[in-house]
Parts: C-alpha cells; structure tokens; sequence
C-alpha cells in the first residue's frame, strides 16, 4: 500500500472498498473501550469476536447477513459481508477486514482470492507500520 503514516494505511483501506465492491467497508479491532487516536474509521469489537464469527482457524468467511456488529447499522442493507482475520502480530490485537454489499453473493467464487490477496497485503502494511514481529 502506497501510506506514509499508519493512519494514511487505514484511510486506503476503507477507501479500497469500493474499489473491491463493497458499499459499506469497516476495519474492526478487537478490545475494550475507545478507538485509539489517529484511527478514524476503525471500530472497536468486543473481544472474540473474530472466533465466534470465522472459527479459530478460518481467515476469511462470507456472511448472508449479521454485519451489524461488525460494519454497524448501516450494514442492515448488506446481503453480503465478506469477513477477513488480519493476523497482524501475536502482539496486536485481532482485527477484521469487512466488506458489505446489497447484493446477494457478491463475494462468493473466484472474487475471494483476489480480497484474501488484498487482505494479506492489507496485514503486512499493518505490521510494518506498526514495526511488529509476525510471530
């Protein structure tokens, strides 16, 4: 991702939804209180809730409906909610990538490799900013 501060990389990927087709775009950080200061646009989930939606081990799901908690009330039109883990470091908390549109499906077939792609580059832009190890 083409940032130059960590907050430009949370602006290209709310942007990007679009881009990816999504109406609705959100970028969830698990953890208790505020959204940290310089994260405009992030949204504070509650811890688990990454598991409870994908598992412990799935990195990416598609949703028919329940993005609420994810994108907020906005995404009450959504049809379709694609959910990635953005494993950024075992020293971060989990966070999720989550697109959503009002079209049934949108996500669903080859579409998933190219957002998991976008999803991945997504984390290690993430983890350089954040100077973090992987591991």
């Amino acid at each position: 991702l083409d940032a130059r501060t960590f907050e430009q990389a949370i602006a290209i990927a709310l942007r990007a939804g679009s881009t990816l087709g999504a109406e609705r775009v959100a970028l969830c950080v698990e953890g208790e209180g505020s959204t940290p200061s310089g994260c405009a646009g992030v949204r504070m989930i509650a811890p688990g809730t990454a598991a409870a939606l994908l598992g412990e081990a799935a990195d990416a799901s598609v949703l028919a409906e329940g993005g609420a908690v994810l994108i907020g009330a906005a995404a009450r039109d959504c049809r379709s909610v694609a959910v990635f883990r953005l494993r950024i470091s075992s020293k971060a908390p989990t966070a999720l990538y989550v697109l959503g549109t009002r079209e049934a499906g949108r996500f669903e077939g080859s579409e998933g490799v190219e957002l998991s792609y976008f999803a991945h580059a997504l984390e290690n832009s993430f983890r350089a900013w954040l100077d973090l190890p992987k591991s």
